[in-house]
């Protein structure tokens, strides 16, 4: 089972969409996300046009064994498969409509040595660059998918393909943002800012605006 809370607006407008844990042992996306969604609820903030979309958990099993994934890493391969061999096929049938719902996706994550956030984008594009600049993080990474296709890793791109690539394929706009160190209080922090700050930078929410980076 996996957990989805939407806010939807009087106004009309795009979609919006965040994920957390992805891969289990990256919490900072969903305390970010439960805050979040607990914001709207309280009345903190109000939702000015469109449709939220929070996904606190991608990989419930994972998240609860605090490993990065099960039997099979959710963010390659991530498609609908007839034949179902590992846990994460059954959750690509549920995800992958929800993706298929965004305008904008913000996908929250973490990694294993830490330093300093970072934005993964497709290309350098206005589209790309628009969201990347809403989260407020200085440094962009593209390129991902082909390196990992040139890299000989990969010969089908669909064996690269993550929330992202999918989300992508049918018309979203789309980031990877990592927060920071796995266990780090900061990469929380970190993860607050992105989604306050692409809520506001996009129009969904009041708020001082953010100086592009």
């Amino acid at each position: 089972m996996i957990e989805t809370v939407t806010f939807e607006a009087f106004e009309p407008g795009p979609t919006v969409l965040f994920l957390g844990r992805v891969h289990g042992n990256e919490p900072c996306g969903t305390v970010a996300i439960l805050e979040a969604i607990e914001k709207f609820r309280s009345g903190a903030w109000a939702l000015k046009q469109g449709r939220v979309m929070f996904v606190p958990i991608c990989n419930p099993k994972a998240a609860e064994l605090n490993q990065r994934f099960v039997d099979r890493n959710l963010n390659r391969m991530l498609f609908p498969k007839e034949v179902k061999t590992a846990y994460e096929d059954y959750i690509d049938p549920v995800l992958c409509p929800i993706l298929e719902r965004a305008d904008w996706l913000v996908d929250l994550h973490s990694y294993t040595v830490g330093g300093p956030p970072f934005v993964l984008i497709d290309t350098p594009d206005a589209k790309d660059a628009a969201l990347a600049s809403a989260t407020g993080i200085a440094d962009w990474v593209y390129g991902w998918a082909q390196s990992y296709i040139d890299s000989g890793v990969a010969v089908d791109p669909k064996l690269s393909q993550g929330t992202t690539e999918y989300a992508r394929a049918h018309g979203a706009v789309s980031v990877t943002v990592e927060c920071g160190q796995h266990d780090a209080p900061e990469s929380i922090d970190v993860a607050r800012q992105v989604i306050e700050t692409s809520l506001v930078a996009l129009g969904y929410i009041d708020g001082a605006a953010v100086e592009p980076a």
